[in-house]
């Protein structure tokens, strides 16, 4: 079992790594949870970073992951563009397979409805474009009409939908998907 202090331990330790590495190696970016860490340094600084941070606590060897094809941070795909702006989206592992609770299984109603409205808050949070926004809403539409979810009446208790055409659109392609199952 998990000691109830481990995670005051880790924020401490990570808290005074902070205060030792940060203003030596100058990032152009660092996030933390908890333990987690996503830094931008430059190429020609990582050696030199990763042995100063294994210097510092020797009972403790960090990792470095900088030949990563796709680099992520929690489940956030994170991407450079053209214009030095980093570009943000939902990452799933391959292992991933959109399972998605039924909306008419034996849980609450209210449970159900707060896992979906969950991951489609997580489109507003984690996707920078209005395009990457729309490609994980349609993901997201998919995975759950296909586990019988019945969208007229969620999006309007849930998300509150404005716009009408967006409504009427819904409950087309609802339709529309049911009458071929």
């Amino acid at each position: 079992m998990r000691s109830p202090i481990s995670g005051l331990i880790a924020e401490a330790i990570m808290h005074r790594l902070e205060l030792i590495a940060l203003p030596i190696i100058k990032p152009k970016v660092c996030v933390r949870y908890i333990d987690d860490t996503f830094v931008i340094i430059k190429r020609n600084d990582l050696e030199y970073t990763h042995k100063l941070i294994n210097k510092n606590f020797e009972d403790i060897r960090f990792t470095k992951e900088s030949d990563m094809k796709i680099p992520f941070f929690l489940d956030v795909l994170i991407r450079g563009t053209n214009t030095e702006n980093l570009e943000t989206q939902v990452y799933r592992k391959t292992t991933h397979t959109d399972q998605i609770i039924n909306y008419s299984s034996n849980n609450p109603i209210t449970h159900n409805r707060n896992c979906v409205q969950t991951l489609f808050k997580r489109v507003q949070t984690h996707c920078s474009t209005p395009v990457l926004k729309r490609m994980e809403e349609t993901h997201l539409l998919t995975s759950c009409l296909q586990k019988e979810w019945i969208f007229t009446q969620f999006h309007q208790k849930v998300f509150k939908i404005e716009s009408q055409h967006q409504q009427e659109t819904i409950i087309k392609d609802n339709k529309e998907i049911h009458s071929t199952m």
